[in-house]
């Protein structure tokens, strides 16, 4: 079995050079932030294909890293009529002017002007996807860390942050013992089956994103 360990501050580069140099790469880190998850899509901007568990924790610097993981698409659901509803605007608003001489008739013109303006609207919908292979955020009280690629697995105690990899003392090995790797992959894809039962939806991700700029702002 071969086992290349560092223990230490600084391990970004120990820890990074497999990454850049796989075609696969899984990590599994309660907590991620911003610079690892642009690490991640610098990953996948260069073809490996990046699969991410995480949770759904609110810590902001945490909740940061997601927002940059996931993309948010307005899409249209049913075209609307632009001219039709600009013409329900027009009715609406010569139907209030009208409602305090002739009531019935600006009654009637607000109404309908309305009813178009509603029938005759563009629907959209919002769709999320990550930006990344695999996203998988899960609201299990998940504390592993590990990190898997084509050739060999990485375990210690470090979470995929920029403090992990640069400043916390932190203890890593490379394992690159087929046999063990493999078994890893086993349990692994046993855990992650368990976790997308309790995965939360890219939505809610969003709205915590939201929430956290929100307050940074304040």
């Amino acid at each position: 079995m071969s086992i290349e360990a560092r223990c230490g501050s600084d391990l970004r580069d120990f820890v990074l050079e497999k990454l850049y140099s796989s075609r696969r790469v899984t990590i599994i880190s309660p907590w991620i932030s911003r610079e690892t998850a642009n690490i991640l899509l610098d990953l996948s901007s260069r073809g490996v294909e990046v699969h991410l568990i995480t949770t759904s924790d609110p810590q902001p610097y945490h909740i940061r890293g997601l927002g940059l993981l996931i993309s948010a698409e307005r899409r249209v659901v049913k075209p609307g009529k632009p001219r039709l509803v600009k013409t329900g605007l027009v009715l609406s608003i010569i139907g209030f002017l009208l409602i305090p001489l002739m009531p019935p008739v600006g009654a009637v013109l607000v109404a309908t002007g309305l009813l178009m303006v509603f029938k005759y609207r563009t629907i959209y919908t919002e769709h999320y996807y990550p930006r990344i292979r695999e996203l998988l955020v899960t609201s299990s009280k998940l504390h592993a860390k590990l990190i898997l690629t084509d050739s060999a697995l990485g375990i210690g105690s470090m979470n995929f942050t920029e403090s992990g990899l640069l400043t916390n003392i932190e203890c890593f090995a490379w394992i690159t013992d087929p046999q063990v790797r493999e078994q890893v992959i086993r349990d692994v894809n046993t855990i992650t089956s368990t976790l997308r039962k309790n995965a939360v939806d890219y939505k809610s991700i969003y709205s915590m994103i939201k929430h956290v700029e929100k307050h940074r702002k304040k």
